[in-house]
């Protein structure tokens, strides 16, 4: 009933989700539905109401509606979605790389979409990793039943089963982690085994661990008859955690723990301690309810609660800290009274402290009974109060607003040891209802206090892990006034630091913060290559040698960046091999910070930037990079570094400094089996030393990506293999230069392969050992190196660097089948290689370049299987070709005029725009051909408009006449409301006034100067668009066109019939005038922009009581145009000076859009 009534796809928040801490999800309506609802129906009246393409949009964990209908509906909500959006909704993954078979593996109501999947895209979707490294098997053993187990068996076999994935864990460890059934694990071990039960994942745990921390008594006693009671008793995780643990910390029930109380004894839950000190009686006073109390009570006496565990806590403390309840701490309150809520640990945090950080307002009014208000003013750890302690609540925000209604809002305002105010912590810990709240309570100036390391409220939001809306909505409001190294320290989006450098200007990037790191020092620390992209368009490389904290630069902050090493790589690629040796005050290069931060394919990279001198590189302490890997916390990490140092250290004593190898050996099975293991796995360090063995450049087959056997060289195979460099000198050093010439049985040379796989140091080696012939080659396909550049998936730099050294010519040279660069990098690589053939090329190659099977450009860019991104490029930005081969189909319908609709469509090369169709009044009968003349000429003449480009004009894409009657224009999509709508009858302030009408003005300036000049004809306020991206920017829509074809086919004489929008009618073409006829001119442009200037500042059209022509027209001979009054506030002198000179009742007297553009009103600087 309710969905019928919602004219948007709103953002909503709704609680009662799963989730661990957070149970609420702010996400569009759509998402909500398919998550809570069990009817199709609401689906299927949204996709009607919004056209199925809305399904696309994400939310906050890029999850589309697919993604959330593969995890929670069965598979019949699949069929409601257009086949083609499913196909691409495949593609797309989400929160933690995820797929939408990732997400059909954890629907824990239905396996019916997993089948669907697998039967659709095969078994290969079953393998795809996410960023965790779990598969949808792994997930499938976790949330579904046997069946699903079943199925994986049937088309993966048996061996899938100990595939392992995040933390080193099989599906036999997530199956014991599955809460809703222990089916899984069950028909698990009667397939592989009891043994299956005891491998560790990376932390120790086993899956009688986790079986005992998620699931029953049932899973108990399989573990018992599989293993025996020796497999509970004493096996210890990582942290020391005992199968006793895990089952006292599970959350679901109480069973497991009974049942090994009842076999083990009470001794179990009080003689093993974690590595912490925690024992089984704590873990169920944090995670377990009253009947668990009861339980410890019974078995081990009342003493038992007063035992201590990590920083000497009690289980009150740790009933205080139970998220999932507070009956454990009313259960403990009746036992031992109010006094023991006022004990502290050893940090001095009381049971008080850690229920307002962990439980709700039932706790705090609890506490408030039993020991009244002085309570809350008890310090603990950094003189925390419990106010302090309620901002970092991750849960809800529910304590910190009932404590300041209680205590009033200067609680906020009291700072701990280090500065910080609850303010601050709010800001780093919660969301946006925080943050109203302390500006309710106590003014927005409260988010200028300054904390620790004088920091601000909008600092600590931009340090906020798990979410960055806070910060977004701080800096709504602060964006011209604070720094900008508080959107740098936030890893969460691009466009936040892109918008704050337009807004604040680019030298904001070099502003220090008090320890001395500027924004470049930041992005590079917690941001990616985008951002670093962006700062070198703005200030140049040189600011990557900017100094900040302890002397160091953006490029030792890049060391330290914890999402990847993409940005040291990209930084020492752009600075040069010089930075990799320069040091920070400590004496520490980017290679002993990388050693600690980051992986040893990183190192490797940096060995091949500067050699194994890498390696003897000493800091002010006398480390080199062995002793700062034993840095590293990440202990699989660090394990493949030390074996990488070994390999290495072992390379670097058979490699002369003159580049001559002293060892060769016969390739033995044995060394080949080795060297195809090693180029399978990608092992370089293991790969370079038995290159180092090889005495002649074998034909190896080596299965590749595709699961397919290549055979080839070995040169072949390490280009397409190795990300080492050092491999290829290697062989170059050892067989010559002219094992980069041989080929393969395509034709291919080890120089074709490079520029497919490898990035632009790769190529400068290569033309250093050949010269720059070896480029011209081609492969028995007939494309060239540059070709195989352009289809290279992971990177550019190679296309890059051929098109700089050879020119542009090479990205017109066809291959065999009619391909060039500029097809093959549209269908295989991004918007980068786009803009390149752009920059290059000044004919418009994406229009008129045919490739193989006569297909354009956009052609080859709907084909791209990494990224839709060119696509779109093509489509907003050069595209002037047809959108579609021969067909379109309409998905939603956006509007409805007297002369046609405009749709959303959706064509056969998988553009989505809008579609203007006009009908046009042709009849049968006299002068039919001449009309029909007419409207074919006028169609030809608007062609035009596809080579408008402003950023205030909507793109045309391409105008074409189906029928005789008919005339279709292919438009960008725009996400926005109309002006009329955003004005929403209401007077909008000068300052936005002047910000819309530069907008407007700028784009009829643009139009008026073409020649000839085009005349927009149509201009009022449901003609504008305001887009909906947060920048207030505006776009001409629906150019006169209609207006045009009707004059070329009305029986009526189109020059005595106005047509138009009523009130934005100049006199004169009213017939109020020089004229009989209607003549539409810049000038009558002029005066509708005038209209929309009045509507803006009064909320209402102009002459708003003329009911039809004849009335208007009275009105305007009588008075001209209406005065701009608003009743409210008066206009300034300025804009009703610039309102009369757009709206002067003879045309002659109207000044031209370009003298608008120098106006006081318009170039009056903003306040």
């Amino acid at each position: 009933q309710l969905c019928p009534l919602i004219d948007s796809n709103m953002e909503l928040t709704v609680g009662g989700y799963k989730y661990f801490f957070n149970e609420e999800r702010t996400q569009p309506v759509t998402h909500h539905v398919v998550c809570k609802t069990r009817s199709s129906q609401c689906l299927k009246l949204l996709i009607d109401k919004f056209g199925p393409e809305f399904v696309t949009c994400r939310n906050d964990r890029d999850e589309t509606v697919v993604h959330l209908i593969a995890q929670h509906q069965d598979d019949s909500w699949m069929e409601l979605i257009p086949e083609p959006i499913v196909q691409q909704s495949l593609k797309v993954t989400a929160w933690k790389g995820r797929t939408v078979t990732h997400y059909a593996a954890m629907n824990d109501v239905s396996d019916s979409v997993l089948k669907l999947l697998v039967d659709k895209c095969g078994v290969d979707c079953l393998k795809s990793l996410d960023n965790d490294g779990n598969t949808a098997l792994h997930l499938a053993a976790q949330y579904q039943g046997s069946d699903s187990m079943k199925l994986a068996k049937t088309v993966l076999g048996t061996d899938c089963f100990q595939s392992r994935g995040f933390s080193n864990r099989t599906v036999i460890h997530y199956a014991a982690s599955n809460t809703s059934s222990h089916t899984s694990l069950k028909w698990l071990v009667v397939l592989c085994g009891t043994d299956c039960l005891k491998a560790s994942d990376k932390d120790g745990y086993t899956a009688v661990h986790l079986a005992a921390q998620y699931q029953g008594i049932k899973s108990m006693e399989l573990m018992k008859d599989a293993l025996g009671t020796a497999c509970f008793y004493p096996s210890k995780s990582s942290q020391e955690k005992t199968v006793f643990h895990c089952a006292a910390s599970n959350r679901s029930s109480n069973a497991s723990l009974k049942w090994l109380v009842q076999e083990f004894g009470s001794d179990c839950l009080t003689k093993f301690s974690d590595k912490f000190g925690n024992m089984p009686l704590h873990f169920v006073a944090e995670w377990q309810g009253a009947d668990s109390m009861e339980l410890m009570k019974k078995e081990l006496g009342s003493s038992c609660f007063q035992l201590q565990g990590k920083s000497h806590k009690t289980s009150i403390h740790y009933a205080a800290a139970n998220r999932e309840s507070n009956e454990s701490l009313k259960w403990l309150l009746n036992e031992y009274g109010p006094e023991s809520l006022k004990v502290p640990d050893k940090d001095g945090n009381t049971a008080v402290h850690l229920a307002a950080q962990n439980q709700g307002v039932d706790s705090m009014e609890l506490m408030k009974t039993k020991l009244g208000d002085a309570c809350f003013e008890i310090k603990g750890k950094l003189r925390w109060t419990p106010v302090h302690f309620a901002a970092t609540n991750l849960s809800s925000n529910a304590s910190l607003k009932w404590l300041v209604k209680e205590l009033g809002s200067d609680c906020l305002e009291l700072p701990d040891k280090d500065g910080n105010t609850a303010i601050h912590l709010a800001a780093r810990y919660q969301g946006i209802d925080s943050m109203k709240l302390m500006k309710e309570a106590l003014g927005k100036d409260c988010f200028l206090l300054k904390g620790c390391l004088n920091r601000t409220a909008i600092h600590c939001a931009a340090t906020n892990e798990s979410s960055n809306q806070s910060l977004k909505w701080l800096l709504k409001g602060y964006s011209n006034r604070m720094p900008i190294h508080i959107a740098a320290s936030s890893s969460e989006k691009l466009a936040l630091f892109n918008w704050l450098i337009k807004e604040c200007g680019p030298d904001c990037l070099k502003v220090p913060e008090k320890n001395g790191n500027t924004a470049v020092h930041l992005a590079a620390q917690y941001q990616g290559i985008e951002s670093m992209k962006l700062i070198k368009k703005e200030l140049g490389t040189g600011c990557f040698h900017l100094k900040g904290r302890l002397m160091r630069t953006p490029v030792h902050c890049a060391a330290c960046n914890k999402f990847g090493y993409s940005v040291l790589k990209w930084l020492v690629l752009k600075c040069g091999p010089d930075c990799v040796a320069a040091v920070d005050k400590d004496g520490n290069t980017i290679v002993h910070l990388a050693a600690e931060h980051q992986s040893a394919d990183l190192l490797q990279f940096l060995i091949d930037q500067i050699g194994p001198q890498v390696l003897s590189l000493k800091n002010n302490k006398g480390e080199t990079l062995v002793e700062c890997v034993e840095k590293d916390s990440d202990n699989d990490r660090k394990a493949r570094k030390r074996n990488w140092i070994e390999l290495t250290k072992d390379f670097e004593s058979f490699y002369l400094e003159e580049g001559a190898v002293s060892v060769n050996a016969e390739a033995t099975d044995d060394l080949l089996n080795q060297l195809r293991t090693a180029l399978e796995a990608r092992d370089d360090a293991l790969l370079r030393r038995l290159c180092l063995l090889l005495n002649s450049n074998v034909e190896l087959t080596v299965n590749d990506c595709l699961n397919k056997d290549r055979t080839q060289s070995v040169t072949h195979h390490v280009v397409c293999k190795s990300r080492s460099l050092q491999c290829l000198k290697l062989l170059i050093s050892k067989f010559g230069p002219d094992c980069l010439l041989n080929r393969n049985n395509r034709g291919e040379t080890a120089v074709h392969l490079t520029a497919m796989h490898q990035e632009n140091l790769w190529m400068k080696l290569i033309l250093e050992a050949l010269g720059r012939d070896c480029f011209k080659d081609t492969a028995s396909n007939g494309r060239m190196v540059t070709h195989y550049a352009a289809t290279n998936e992971t990177s550019n730099s190679s296309l890059k660097w051929l098109v700089a050294e050879f020119g542009r010519d090479c990205l017109l040279v066809p291959d065999k089948e009619g391909s060039t660069v500029v097809h093959l990098a549209a269908e295989y690589q991004g918007v980068d290689s786009m803009e390149l053939m752009n920059r290059e090329l000044e004919t418009d190659c994406f229009k008129e370049l045919k490739g193989s099977q006569n297909r354009t450009v956009v052609h080859y860019a709907a084909g791209n299987n990494i990224s839709d991104a060119p696509l779109r490029w093509l489509v907003k930005n050069r595209a002037g070709g047809k959108p579609f081969r021969e067909k379109w189909e309409n998905k939603q319908l956006l509007g409805r005029g007297g002369f046609g609709d405009v749709h959303k469509v959706l064509t056969d090369t998988g553009v989505t725009c809008a579609a203007k169709t006009l009908r046009l009044p042709l009849q049968l009968g006299d002068q039919l051909d001449s009309k029909a003349r007419k409207v074919d000429s006028v169609v030809e003449s608007e062609k035009n408009l596809c080579q408008l480009q402003h950023p205030n004009i909507v793109r045309f894409l391409y105008i074409t006449q189906p029928e005789p009657a008919t005339v279709v224009v292919f438009m960008e999509l725009l996400d926005g409301h109309t002006l009329e709508n955003f004005i929403d009858e209401k007077p909008i302030d000068e300052e936005k006034i002047r910000h819309f009408s530069k907008q407007i003005c700028s784009a009829l300036l643009y139009l008026h100067s073409q020649q000839p000049p085009v005349i927009h004809r149509d201009i009022n306020c449901t003609n504008i668009i305001v887009l909906a991206d947060g920048t207030d920017r505006l776009k001409l829509i629906d150019f006169g066109l209609s207006i045009k074809l009707e004059q070329s086919v009305s029986h009526i004489s189109a020059s005595t019939s106005p047509k138009g929008t009523l009130n934005f009618m100049a006199p004169e073409l009213l017939g109020d005038g020089e004229s009989e006829s209607v003549q539409y001119s810049r000038e009558s442009d002029i005066w509708a922009f005038g209209c929309s200037v009045y509507q803006m500042a009064i909320g209402a059209r102009p002459f708003a009581t003329a009911k039809n022509l004849l009335q208007l027209v009275r009105l305007l001979d009588q008075n001209g145009a209406p005065l701009l009054q608003t009743g409210q506030q008066s206009c300034s002198q300025e804009l009703l000076d610039f309102y009369s000179l757009c709206t002067a009742k003879d045309r002659k007297a109207r000044i031209s859009a370009e003298a608008l553009m120098k106006h006081k009103f318009l170039t009056r600087s903003c306040d």
